[in-house]
């Protein structure tokens, strides 16, 4: 029988849409809110312009309105593979970029770091799987130990909608800000940019 990490179904393949066309793809994850699930990305996906220079990632400038989210839904009984099915989510209240965008960006940082949330209002009948808040917090990642890096760099999958691992290793202290940022903004931003948001899953040992 086919065994799957816990962590390949946990990033989400996205695909960005303006209008019902597709102008991007990415990467995503669930987390628990209060009273439901949200989802992280990164901020250049929603918006569609590049982190740093504002210019519009697509190359016919579109920027997005709505995101589709791959969510897993069942597993076959005999070899556990999951279905996959979208849920289209709206970025704008009213569906218009003119209208009030709908995620949130970080309460002190904003638009300065490459990652939002956006709460999630068509779950029903979704088998999410989402990444705590606070499950983790007491891991400690040091410099020239190894991370695991799982998303679907340029739209690739490894079977359905499975995400892709890489390995990665941190090279520099990450309690030390970078370009007055947080180091994991500019490590993710350095690796992922223009098109997806890799979910940094460390392989260490808890504090």
């Amino acid at each position: 029988m086919l065994q799957i990490a816990q962590q390949s179904m946990q990033s989400l393949m996205l695909t960005m849409r303006c209008n019902g066309v597709d102008v991007g793809h990415g990467t995503g994850f669930i987390v628990k809110l209060g009273n439901g699930i949200g989802l992280v990305t990164n901020r250049h996906n929603v918006t569609g312009r590049y982190q740093r220079s504002g210019k519009p990632i697509a190359a016919s400038a579109a920027i997005p309105n709505e995101i589709a989210i791959f969510h897993p839904l069942a597993c076959d009984k005999q070899r556990f593979v999951p279905a996959w099915e979208a849920r289209v989510e709206p970025l704008y209240a009213g569906g218009s970029i003119d209208g009030e965008r709908l995620w949130k960006e970080h309460p002190h940082y904003g638009s300065r770091v490459d990652f939002v949330l956006l709460p999630l209002t068509r779950t029903d009948g979704i088998a999410a799987t989402p990444y705590s808040m606070t499950d983790g917090a007491n891991i400690a990642v040091q410099p020239a130990e190894t991370v695991s890096v799982i998303g679907f760099p340029f739209a690739l999958s490894a079977g359905g909608r499975l995400a892709v691992w890489a390995t990665g290793t941190v090279a520099s202290e990450p309690e030390a800000d970078y370009n007055d940022l947080p180091l994991i903004q500019e490590l993710i931003h350095a690796v992922c940019q223009p098109i997806t948001l890799f979910k940094l899953w460390p392989g260490t040992r808890p504090a």
